[in-house]
Protein backbone atom coordinates (compact mmCIF):
# COMPACT_ATOMS: atom_id res chain seq x y z
CA UNK A 1 0.00 0.00 0.00
CA UNK A 2 1.35 3.45 -0.60
CA UNK A 3 0.08 6.67 0.28
CA UNK A 4 -0.90 8.99 -2.60
CA UNK A 5 -2.01 12.44 -2.92
CA UNK A 6 -2.82 14.09 -5.99
CA UNK A 7 -3.58 17.87 -7.33
CA UNK A 8 -2.28 19.77 -3.83
CA UNK A 9 -2.57 22.93 -3.94
CA UNK A 10 -2.41 26.47 -1.21
CA UNK A 11 -1.51 29.58 -0.92
CA UNK A 12 -0.88 32.86 1.38
CA UNK A 13 -0.73 36.61 1.00
CA UNK A 14 -1.27 35.41 -2.71
CA UNK A 15 1.78 33.55 -3.08
CA UNK A 16 1.59 29.86 -3.95
CA UNK A 17 3.62 27.89 -1.49
CA UNK A 18 2.42 24.00 -2.44
CA UNK A 19 1.87 23.45 -6.05
CA UNK A 20 2.02 19.35 -5.75
CA UNK A 21 0.14 17.56 -8.81
CA UNK A 22 1.24 14.18 -7.44
CA UNK A 23 3.18 12.69 -4.88
CA UNK A 24 3.36 8.99 -3.39
CA UNK A 25 5.32 7.56 -0.69
CA UNK A 26 6.12 4.25 -1.11
CA UNK A 27 5.14 1.55 2.27
CA UNK A 28 7.53 -0.26 3.37
CA UNK A 29 9.94 2.47 3.15
CA UNK A 30 11.26 6.01 4.83
CA UNK A 31 11.37 9.38 2.17
CA UNK A 32 13.00 12.12 3.29
CA UNK A 33 12.06 15.45 2.51
CA UNK A 34 14.55 18.13 1.80
CA UNK A 35 14.64 22.01 0.73
CA UNK A 36 15.43 24.80 1.80
CA UNK A 37 13.67 27.05 4.61
CA UNK A 38 10.26 28.25 3.22
CA UNK A 39 10.31 26.03 1.09
CA UNK A 40 6.90 24.19 1.63
CA UNK A 41 7.90 20.86 3.04
CA UNK A 42 5.71 21.70 6.47
CA UNK A 43 2.85 22.61 4.16
CA UNK A 44 2.66 19.36 2.47
CA UNK A 45 2.76 17.39 5.50
CA UNK A 46 -0.22 19.26 6.59
CA UNK A 47 -1.78 18.62 3.45
CA UNK A 48 -1.30 15.13 3.39
CA UNK A 49 -2.82 14.71 6.72
CA UNK A 50 -5.54 16.64 5.54
CA UNK A 51 -5.29 19.97 7.94
CA UNK A 52 -4.99 22.34 5.37
CA UNK A 53 -8.59 22.48 2.70
CA UNK A 54 -7.94 20.74 -0.50
CA UNK A 55 -11.06 21.73 -2.39
CA UNK A 56 -9.14 19.70 -5.40
CA UNK A 57 -6.50 18.04 -3.85
CA UNK A 58 -6.92 14.18 -3.45
CA UNK A 59 -5.14 12.37 -0.68
CA UNK A 60 -5.36 8.03 -0.94
CA UNK A 61 -4.60 5.74 1.69
CA UNK A 62 -5.22 2.30 2.26
CA UNK A 63 -7.82 1.92 -1.14
CA UNK A 64 -9.49 4.82 0.15
CA UNK A 65 -9.72 8.82 0.21
CA UNK A 66 -8.24 9.81 3.42
CA UNK A 67 -11.29 11.83 3.76
CA UNK A 68 -13.69 8.68 3.52
CA UNK A 69 -11.76 7.86 7.05
CA UNK A 70 -13.62 8.75 10.11
CA UNK A 71 -11.01 10.53 12.78
CA UNK A 72 -10.80 7.81 14.65
CA UNK A 73 -9.33 5.85 11.84
CA UNK A 74 -7.03 8.05 10.57
CA UNK A 75 -5.58 8.42 13.69
CA UNK A 76 -5.32 4.50 13.43
CA UNK A 77 -3.79 4.33 10.50
CA UNK A 78 -1.38 7.71 10.35
CA UNK A 79 0.67 8.95 13.41
CA UNK A 80 1.84 12.97 13.39
CA UNK A 81 5.30 14.35 14.91
CA UNK A 82 4.76 18.54 14.18
CA UNK A 83 7.81 20.64 14.63
CA UNK A 84 7.28 21.60 17.81
CA UNK A 85 4.92 20.22 20.82
CA UNK A 86 4.59 21.58 23.82
CA UNK A 87 2.93 20.38 27.19
CA UNK A 88 0.18 22.10 28.79
CA UNK A 89 1.06 20.08 32.06
CA UNK A 90 4.20 18.55 33.65
CA UNK A 91 3.34 14.75 33.05
CA UNK A 92 5.36 11.94 33.63
CA UNK A 93 7.06 10.46 30.48
CA UNK A 94 4.68 7.08 30.75
CA UNK A 95 1.29 9.51 30.46
CA UNK A 96 2.56 11.26 27.40
CA UNK A 97 3.57 8.09 25.58
CA UNK A 98 0.15 6.46 26.35
CA UNK A 99 -1.68 9.38 24.61
CA UNK A 100 -0.55 7.84 21.64
CA UNK A 101 -2.74 5.06 22.49
CA UNK A 102 -6.18 7.12 22.21
CA UNK A 103 -7.10 6.04 18.92
CA UNK A 104 -7.65 2.50 20.20
CA UNK A 105 -9.97 3.87 23.21
CA UNK A 106 -6.90 3.95 26.03
CA UNK A 107 -7.21 6.35 29.11
CA UNK A 108 -3.51 7.37 30.54
CA UNK A 109 -5.02 6.16 34.24
CA UNK A 110 -6.68 2.68 32.96
CA UNK A 111 -4.71 1.24 30.35
CA UNK A 112 -5.66 -2.12 29.11
CA UNK A 113 -2.95 -4.82 29.30
CA UNK A 114 -2.10 -4.47 25.96
CA UNK A 115 -1.67 -0.95 26.68
CA UNK A 116 0.66 -0.92 29.27
CA UNK A 117 2.89 -3.54 27.52
CA UNK A 118 3.52 -1.34 24.31
CA UNK A 119 3.79 1.63 26.50
CA UNK A 120 6.32 0.13 27.83
CA UNK A 121 8.04 -1.63 24.77
CA UNK A 122 8.12 2.11 22.99
CA UNK A 123 10.41 3.70 25.88
CA UNK A 124 12.56 0.94 26.52
CA UNK A 125 12.88 1.34 22.60
CA UNK A 126 13.89 4.77 23.15
CA UNK A 127 16.12 4.11 26.14
CA UNK A 128 13.60 6.06 28.57
CA UNK A 129 11.88 3.20 30.07
CA UNK A 130 13.92 3.69 33.85
CA UNK A 131 12.23 7.51 33.38
CA UNK A 132 9.02 6.66 32.78
CA UNK A 133 8.06 8.38 35.96
CA UNK A 134 9.93 11.53 35.42
CA UNK A 135 8.39 15.00 34.48
CA UNK A 136 8.42 15.06 30.63
CA UNK A 137 9.25 18.60 31.01
CA UNK A 138 12.82 18.16 32.93
CA UNK A 139 13.89 16.10 29.58
CA UNK A 140 16.92 17.28 27.73
CA UNK A 141 15.84 18.32 23.93
CA UNK A 142 17.37 14.97 22.65
CA UNK A 143 15.54 12.99 25.39
CA UNK A 144 12.10 14.88 24.56
CA UNK A 145 12.62 14.23 20.87
CA UNK A 146 13.03 10.36 21.31
CA UNK A 147 10.07 10.61 23.84
CA UNK A 148 7.88 12.06 20.68
CA UNK A 149 9.31 9.35 18.57
CA UNK A 150 7.93 6.95 21.34
CA UNK A 151 4.42 8.79 20.98
CA UNK A 152 4.39 7.84 17.77
CA UNK A 153 5.39 4.55 17.53
CA UNK A 154 3.04 3.71 20.94
CA UNK A 155 -0.12 4.29 17.95
CA UNK A 156 1.39 1.14 15.98
CA UNK A 157 0.09 3.33 12.68
CA UNK A 158 1.28 2.26 9.26
CA UNK A 159 1.92 5.67 7.90
CA UNK A 160 4.03 8.17 10.23
CA UNK A 161 4.80 11.80 9.16
CA UNK A 162 7.36 13.80 11.51
CA UNK A 163 7.89 17.38 10.70
CA UNK A 164 11.74 17.89 11.57
CA UNK A 165 12.19 15.52 14.20
CA UNK A 166 16.15 15.80 14.52
CA UNK A 167 16.13 19.49 14.77
CA UNK A 168 18.54 21.42 17.01
CA UNK A 169 19.84 18.05 18.27
CA UNK A 170 23.67 17.09 18.28
CA UNK A 171 24.79 14.48 15.71
CA UNK A 172 24.92 11.29 18.37
CA UNK A 173 20.97 12.52 19.06
CA UNK A 174 20.28 12.87 15.88
CA UNK A 175 21.15 9.40 14.38
CA UNK A 176 19.53 7.67 17.79
CA UNK A 177 16.17 9.39 16.00
CA UNK A 178 16.62 8.68 12.63
CA UNK A 179 17.57 5.23 13.23
CA UNK A 180 13.66 4.43 15.28
CA UNK A 181 12.12 6.00 12.15
CA UNK A 182 14.50 3.84 10.12
CA UNK A 183 13.34 0.64 12.27
CA UNK A 184 9.64 1.77 11.97
CA UNK A 185 9.90 1.66 7.82
CA UNK A 186 12.01 -1.45 8.05
CA UNK A 187 9.55 -3.02 9.88
CA UNK A 188 7.06 -2.48 7.11
CA UNK A 189 5.78 1.49 7.59
CA UNK A 190 5.95 4.48 5.58
CA UNK A 191 7.68 6.89 7.23
CA UNK A 192 8.04 10.80 5.81
CA UNK A 193 10.39 12.50 7.73
CA UNK A 194 11.37 16.50 7.01
CA UNK A 195 15.24 16.56 7.57
CA UNK A 196 17.75 19.45 6.72
CA UNK A 197 21.03 17.81 7.34
CA UNK A 198 21.04 15.99 3.67
CA UNK A 199 23.92 13.70 5.31
CA UNK A 200 21.07 12.00 7.26
CA UNK A 201 18.60 11.96 4.03
CA UNK A 202 21.76 9.83 2.32
CA UNK A 203 21.92 7.53 4.80
CA UNK A 204 18.57 6.89 6.24
CA UNK A 205 16.33 7.34 3.74
CA UNK A 206 15.15 4.76 0.75
CA UNK A 207 13.13 7.46 -1.25
CA UNK A 208 14.35 11.52 -0.96
CA UNK A 209 11.87 14.23 -2.50
CA UNK A 210 13.40 17.78 -2.90
CA UNK A 211 11.46 20.60 -2.63
CA UNK A 212 11.51 24.38 -3.62
CA UNK A 213 9.15 26.90 -3.87
CA UNK A 214 6.39 24.94 -2.95
CA UNK A 215 7.01 22.55 -5.62
CA UNK A 216 8.81 18.64 -5.49
CA UNK A 217 11.63 19.53 -8.05
CA UNK A 218 12.42 15.70 -7.73
CA UNK A 219 12.01 12.43 -6.16
CA UNK A 220 14.28 8.96 -6.30
CA UNK A 221 16.75 6.93 -4.56
CA UNK A 222 19.76 9.17 -2.49
CA UNK A 223 22.02 8.50 -5.15
CA UNK A 224 19.60 9.93 -7.86
CA UNK A 225 18.56 13.23 -5.69
CA UNK A 226 21.08 13.95 -3.72
CA UNK A 227 24.07 15.16 -6.61
CA UNK A 228 25.75 18.38 -6.77
CA UNK A 229 24.08 19.78 -9.88
CA UNK A 230 20.72 19.40 -8.77
CA UNK A 231 20.87 20.14 -5.01
CA UNK A 232 23.33 23.61 -6.46
CA UNK A 233 20.11 24.61 -8.52
CA UNK A 234 17.94 24.70 -5.23
CA UNK A 235 20.44 25.69 -2.21
CA UNK A 236 22.53 28.02 -3.94
CA UNK A 237 25.69 26.06 -4.05
CA UNK A 238 27.01 23.07 -5.03
CA UNK A 239 27.06 20.82 -1.64
CA UNK A 240 30.81 18.77 -0.90
CA UNK A 241 29.73 15.16 -1.11
CA UNK A 242 32.60 12.84 0.48
CA UNK A 243 32.86 9.88 2.78
CA UNK A 244 31.78 11.73 6.01
CA UNK A 245 28.68 13.41 4.80
CA UNK A 246 27.24 16.51 2.62
CA UNK A 247 28.32 19.70 3.86
CA UNK A 248 28.05 22.86 2.08
CA UNK A 249 31.33 25.11 1.78
CA UNK A 250 31.07 28.21 3.69
CA UNK A 251 30.58 31.46 1.62
CA UNK A 252 34.21 32.85 0.16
Amino acid sequence: MSLIASKLYAEASGRIILDVPEVTFERPGLTAIIGPNGSGKTTLLRALLGTIPQPQGLVGIEDRQLSDHSPQERARLIAYMPQKTVLAWPLPVHTVVALGRFAYGAVPQRLTPEDQARVKRVLAGVGLWERKEQSASTLSGGEFAKLMVARALAAETPYLLADEPAAALDPAQQHQVLSLLRKKADEGACVVVIVHDLSLAKDYADHVALMNEGRILATGSPTDVLVPDLLAKVYGQAPLIGPQGITFPRPS
